[in-house]
């Protein structure tokens, strides 16, 4: 008498969800997980993909022998504004679990964007001279900006006194965080 066993691959995924939190639009961010094949025979991985244009997966298809593992990157590059749900769905040849799911989460944010007029402030001064002159920092994109502002001697022309008292001496730092609606100045 024979006895014939069969063997069967048998999926196993570390994650059941990934969370990117917020991401700037035109950023990204890469979050990994584990398959792993915990049966007897190989596991051909045919098919990682996204329902979103906005996830990408790398590697999408591979095969695991029996014990093997994967690493399987997703990245979140968000292309749009607000919260962005999607599904990583795992095709492979497990007869129990022939596609297993992956929950998938991020915040699309529009990025801060800086400006700054004028870009430079010069003065020329006499000994014992003062200036007062006025730098504006605008936030004209959709989050937050965070800032810092130094100020530096001119190898030219060095610093004949110290430089207005809210900002301090040369090298000194000054930072805030801009917020609100863009548009917004500080």
């Amino acid at each position: 008498a024979h006895m014939h066993v069969t063997g069967a691959p048998a999926i196993g995924v570390s994650e059941s969800a990934l969370d990117y939190g917020p991401v700037f639009i035109g950023g990204h961010a890469a979050r990994t997980l584990t398959v792993s094949n915990d049966g007897t025979d190989t596991l051909t991985v045919s098919d990682n993909r996204t329902n979103d244009p906005a996830y990408t997966v790398a590697p999408t298809s591979f095969v695991l022998a029996p014990g093997g593992s994967q690493v399987v990157t997703v990245t979140f590059a968000p292309d749009r504004e607000g919260t962005i749900v999607a599904t990583l769905t795992i095709a492979s040849n497990d007869p129990d679990d022939p596609a297993v799911t992956v929950a998938l989460q991020g915040l699309g944010q529009v990025p801060p964007d800086i400006g700054v007029p004028p870009s430079r402030l010069d003065a020329d001064l006499f000994t014992s001279g003062s200036t007062t002159q006025t730098l504006r920092i605008e936030n004209t994109g959709g989050s937050d900006l965070t800032f810092s502002v130094s100020t530096e001697e001119s190898p030219e022309s060095p610093a004949a006194g110290p430089i207005h008292p809210a900002i301090g001496t040369p090298g000194a730092l000054a930072s805030g965080i801009e917020r609100g609606a863009p548009g917004m100045t500080a």
